[in-house]
């Protein structure tokens, strides 16, 4: 399974005595029987893991490597044994938190239309486009089906927060850092749309249809309830004087057609600032509340802006383990 930039395989044996020593490889020992789908042979002996068996694996192994990492700067350091406890159980709810983030963001990638990790040719942080490899209810089943195996209850606890049909790592971040849980750094302002068409306009609005290029509209998220369309203007493909004027010719016909459009820029989505300007609008349009309770909140949305926005360096790995039967 390739992991952003590293072009690592993770392979899963059936004991510990299997796992080699192979640059590019990361073994874990399965000793607890597959469920059902979670393989496709691909040649004698050989298997491939399913999305949904993928994603499982992930949910056991993540909470442990990012605990062992966070760690390490303590162990080399010494720390005195009286802090050390409190720490350590601090260290846990930390890890499990970034496990449970880097979980929701590989679902979205999953059921999403574009690749996780980048491949040869593109410059950095740019993703290719592609079908979805799984759906959100399909990684649901295959967990609620996996009884008593690990990672099951984080699995099924990040497919809660995740959804199908996002368009690009942008699109996820967005989602997540404005309508994610406050508990994991979000705005919880509601459950947008990824990429929700509206048909072309009818004739008798003739303001609208006039302003009309596109057969369709596909907005980034929205909340038709409240036609309310968030769309994301990269700094790469939103620029030029053509796309400028395109932009604002699609705009105007949504606004023709009663929506709501607010656009998010990446200076904003990266900054706290730049965050909590674009939730004030999102709560002013649809009249939600703004329930910010959690103490550290600002220290978990950077933990949450952390995982989800692209960096051009490596992303949370998870290392050797045994995954086992309970």
């Amino acid at each position: 399974m390739p992991v952003d930039g590293i072009g690592a395989i993770d392979v899963v044996v059936s004991s510990r005595e299997l796992r080699g020593r192979i640059h590019g490889l990361s073994y874990h020992a399965c000793t607890g029987p597959v469920p059902s789908g979670g393989v496709m042979q691909a040649d004698a002996d050989v298997y491939l893991c399913m999305p949904p068996f993928a994603f499982l694996l992930l949910a056991s192994s993540l909470p442990r490597s990012i605990a062992f990492d966070q760690a390490g700067p303590r162990r080399r350091h010494g720390a005195g044994s009286g802090s050390t406890s409190s720490a350590v159980e601090e260290d846990r709810r930390r890890a499990r938190r970034l496990a449970l983030l880097e979980l929701v963001r590989l679902a979205y990638g999953i059921c999403g239309t574009y690749t996780m990790w980048q491949t040869g040719g593109e410059a950095p942080g740019e993703f290719r486009k592609r079908s979805p490899l799984s759906s959100i209810a399909e990684l649901r089943t295959f967990a609620e089906g996996a009884r008593g195996l690990p990672g099951r209850n984080l699995a099924l606890r990040a497919l809660g927060y995740a959804g199908d049909g996002s368009a690009s790592h942008m699109e996820t971040a967005m989602k997540m850092l404005l309508f994610g849980p406050t508990c994991l750094g979000g705005y919880g302002l509601g459950h947008p749309l990824h990429n929700y068409r509206i048909p072309k306009p009818e004739y008798q609005d003739r303001k609208a249809c006039e302003l009309s290029e596109f057969e369709c509209y596909s907005l980034d998220l929205a909340l038709p309830e409240k036609r309310l369309a968030l769309e994301y203007d990269s700094d790469r493909w939103h620029v030029g004087s053509e796309r400028i004027n395109r932009d604002a010719k699609r705009r105007n016909a949504l606004v023709g057609m009663g929506w709501t459009v607010i656009t998010v820029t990446n200076g904003q989505i990266r900054t706290a600032s730049g965050c909590e300007e674009i939730a004030r609008e999102i709560a002013a349009v649809t009249g939600k509340r703004m329930r910010i309770q959690t103490a550290d909140f600002r220290a978990r949305q950077e933990e949450m802006r952390s995982v989800v926005l692209p960096t051009g360096g490596q992303r949370i790995l998870p290392g050797p383990d045994v995954w086992q039967e309970k």
